[in-house]
């Protein structure tokens, strides 16, 4: 199946992870901006547009539920992927708890190559 071009944020404090999403996107024609914490991410969110964001739950300086609540509260409209390896509050996983803040879609880590283009997929195809 074939997609647009996107331009895809992707926000995580650990670089072999965004070197790994970075090379599944691109070999799929995707543009990929990198960001090492939320705080980072923000700002390249307000500087140029993206399609797409791709953000850690557990990250220094601000965390991922605290930086999706402020993509969300910025953007209606932008599309959120929240990733995680784990842990959780009570009965909910904070990847749960992602979804109550704005993000569209979760991915649990770790995750496949073809699981990372389905979830960014159905992302991009949501109106």
């Amino acid at each position: 199946m074939t997609h647009p071009r996107a331009t895809v944020l992707v926000i995580d404090d650990d670089p072999t992870m965004r070197r790994f999403i970075r090379a599944v996107l691109e070999r799929e024609g995707h543009e990929v901006i990198e960001a090492a914490n939320g705080k980072e991410g923000l700002a390249l969110f307000r500087s140029r547009p993206v399609n797409c964001l791709i953000v850690d739950i557990f990250m220094p300086d601000k965390d991922g539920l605290e930086t999706i609540m402020e993509l969300r509260n910025e953007s209606a409209e932008c599309r959120i992927l929240a990733m995680s390896g784990g842990g959780s509050l009570g009965d909910m996983s904070f990847l749960d708890y992602s979804r109550a803040f704005g993000a569209q879609a979760l991915l649990r880590k770790p995750f496949a190559p073809d699981e990372l283009l389905s979830a960014v997929s159905g992302l991009l195809a949501t109106p």
